[in-house]
């Protein structure tokens, strides 16, 4: 996530108005749409990635997906980043204790570098960081955890931690939502799933993260075409109009930045929408 919606989104956290959403999902969708990517980042960096889910997790709940979604991409993204060798695994327990609420335990574990005591105490705080060479070495904006812990907070749910340097995390998060039942458990209608299709370009150097985005573009769908470097989605933009560029920042022959510039300066593509 971008820097400056961390701080937006801390910014409204501290404010007391960050809004979370009530609407049916299950967490079977949920991981759905994110798993893919948690495995494909793993495999880059040597790791093995297991994704296990138990009790109900087709059930249907009430509550932000979005924002539960935002919760697991950022503790998972962490476990990736700091563990070199061994595996990072996520695990979602749905009980559904009574006829109207179902406890979720969402366990993400690693076998990272760890944290020390000193800063397990500090660790939900804004800007904060382990050490100066933990920054240097991993990077970060120090923002992710304390959102993870406002946005809990939020929907009444609350997070452990527990850790060993050189033996790994593992961060527990223990949530208690509404279940959906009887009439109600339809999520969304065929008509409301149905996505408008898109003309859609791809542009990635890395093999892996092409075949990740269309995978989802397809499913919804859409019409793709891919490039590998920003040269070539020049070229594609100057001879083809699309919807909507996906950009990759970091390319040889030519960058995003680069790419973005020329399409905007002169293709059919001045006015389409390029996500970086």
């Amino acid at each position: 996530m971008a820097l400056n919606q961390l701080i937006l989104d801390f910014s409204k956290i501290e404010a007391g108005k960050i809004e979370i959403e009530s609407k049916p999902f299950t967490f079977v969708e949920l991981t759905d749409s994110v798993g893919d990517i948690f495995k494909a980042e793993a495999k880059q960096r040597g790791l093995d990635f297991s994704l296990n889910l138990s009790g109900h997790p087709n059930l249907a709940l009430l509550g932000d997906p979005t924002r539960l979604r935002q919760i697991i991409t950022n503790l998972v993204s962490n476990a990736t980043k700091f563990t070199s060798h061994g595996k990072v695994s996520l695990s979602i327990n749905v009980d559904h204790t009574s006829l109207e609420t179902a406890k979720v335990k969402i366990t993400i574990k690693d076998t990272g570098i760890g944290i020390t005591k000193e800063h397990l105490q500090r660790l939900y705080q804004r800007f904060e960081q382990s050490d100066s060479a933990t920054f240097r070495k991993y990077g970060g904006s120090g923002l992710g955890l304390a959102i993870v812990k406002g946005l809990l907070d939020a929907m009444h749910g609350t997070i452990q931690v527990e850790s060993r340097i050189g033996n790994g995390t593992t961060f527990t998060i223990d949530l208690s939502l509404q279940a959906v039942i009887g009439n109600n458990a339809v999520l969304l209608s065929d008509a409301d799933k149905k996505s408008v299709q898109l003309k859609v370009l791809v542009v990635d150097d890395v093999d892996s993260n092409r075949e990740i985005i269309c995978r989802g573009l397809r499913k919804d769908g859409h019409e793709f075409t891919q490039a590998t470097n920003g040269l070539q989605a020049l070229e594609l933009a100057q001879a083809k109009s699309f919807d909507l560029i996906l950009m990759d920042l970091d390319m040889p022959v030519m960058n995003g930045f680069e790419s973005a510039q020329k399409i905007r300066e002169s293709s059919k593509n001045k006015e389409t929408f390029i996500i970086a």
